[in-house]
């Protein structure tokens, strides 16, 4: 179906981008823009043969440089399945900013994790208010557009990584 792998700092610095340039490179160039100190220390690797499962990212705070890479303090990239729809990159979009935002600990599985009781404390991603529609769950979202989240990364500049 699909698989991904978790990426080290020292993987990173020699895979190349589209340019043919290496991501240790675009870093230089970076920290040359910005004028911050900014290193590679961990990424997803992601690959599926169908073409109803496919990646969406996020950034925030959303920048992006002239090649195109989005970079912020927070970001998301969440594997999602489609099933019989168009995509709706706007919405694909919303829900990694939701998983920035919120900070949902698991996706979550109906019949088997339960809501907690209070909604402000929820970390179940499919249990939580929607931020773009607080009338509305995550999970009851992705029903009406009949998409699934299978997998997600949520980053943040600073923090420790697990691997």
């Amino acid at each position: 179906m699909y698989h991904n792998k978790n990426l080290s700092g020292d993987e990173l610095k020699t895979l190349l981008a589209r340019d043919g340039k290496t991501l240790t490179d675009h870093l230089a160039i970076l920290i040359g823009t910005v004028g911050e100190n900014a290193t590679l220390r961990r990424g997803i690797g992601f690959k599926s043969e169908y073409k109803s499962i496919f990646l969406s990212g996020y950034a925030h705070p959303p920048q992006s440089n002239r090649d195109g890479f989005a970079f912020g303090k927070f970001g998301a990239i969440v594997a999602f399945r489609r099933i019989d729809t168009p995509q709706d990159l706007m919405l694909e979009r919303r829900i990694c900013q939701h998983i920035v935002g919120m900070n949902p600990k698991k996706i979550g599985k109906k019949n088997i994790d339960i809501a907690n009781v209070n909604a402000d404390n929820e970390d179940i991603l499919i249990y939580q208010e929607y931020i773009a529609d607080t009338s509305k769950t995550v999970g009851e979202v992705l029903d009406e557009s009949r998409l699934q989240v299978l997998n997600y990364t949520r980053f943040e500049c600073g923090e420790e990584s697990d691997s």
